[in-house]
């Protein structure tokens, strides 16, 4: 409760809903809202046509509330149900449900706008007006059930993700001559059969949940902690 709740949920929530978004690279942010731009295209095509005949980056649209998970957005009735199902464990799938939904919305008259500040000043006007929180998330179940009915583009996309973060992991290890399993359990990394060249001393061992709480929080920015305790960590005696 108090304080330390709110700060073990944050961490939670940058550790396991919206993973690498505030790190140095935002690898988690780009993959999602990427992602995310190609849907509005294949639902919307449309509103799509008309961002790309105005300049609107649907990419940068989609991370500006991504970001803030549409707290700048929606208003607090509506703001706290959308939240309700990110925790819920719709996570990135409940965002991209309510960026799809607010769009489909409005987007007779988005599509009467002329230029790339019309559409902002447009949606800055209509989105803090959406109170009626029934209808976005009706909006939001049906946008979901169209955009990955089995799942298998969301698992895809975290596939992605973890990918791109272990080569970004490991990018910054190159740098020191230090292995992934050097660092893998200050990260709470959980890596399976050691490395043949991690020595015995540093490979991970199983901790008990009450001892990774803390390490959950610092997987959320991995490359900006390595390039942190990297340096410390090669300079250390063998």
């Amino acid at each position: 409760t108090g304080e330390e709740g709110a700060f073990w949920t944050l961490a939670a929530l940058c550790a396991h809903v919206i993973p690498d978004y505030h790190t140095h690279g935002m690898s988690g942010l780009r993959i999602d809202t990427q992602a995310v731009a190609a849907l509005v295209g294949q639902m919307l095509p449309e509103l799509d046509r008309h961002f790309h005949s105005l300049g609107v980056p649907v990419e940068i649209l989609a991370s500006q509330w991504f970001l803030s998970l549409f707290a700048n957005v929606l208003p607090s009735g509506t703001l706290l149900r959308v939240w309700a199902a990110v925790f819920a464990g719709g996570g990135v799938d409940s965002l991209a449900a309510a960026m799809v939904a607010t769009l489909r919305r409005h987007q007779h008259a988005i599509l009467q706008t002329e230029d790339i500040a019309e559409v902002y000043a447009l949606l800055a006007a209509v989105t803090p007006a959406m109170w009626r929180a029934d209808l976005v998330l009706a909006d939001m179940q049906a946008a979901a059930l169209e955009l990955d009915p089995g799942g298998l583009r969301w698992a895809e996309m975290r596939r992605q993700r973890e990918a791109q973060r272990r080569q970004q992991l490991q990018a910054l290890l190159d740098e020191t001559g230090l292995q992934l399993g050097d660092v893998a359990p200050l990260l709470g990394l959980s890596l399976g059969a050691p490395h043949p060249r991690t020595p015995a001393a540093h490979r991970p061992t199983q901790h008990r949940p009450a001892e990774r709480r803390g390490s959950n929080m610092i997987l959320a920015g991995g490359d900006c902690v390595l390039q942190q305790y990297i340096p410390s960590l090669a300079r250390a005696p063998g």
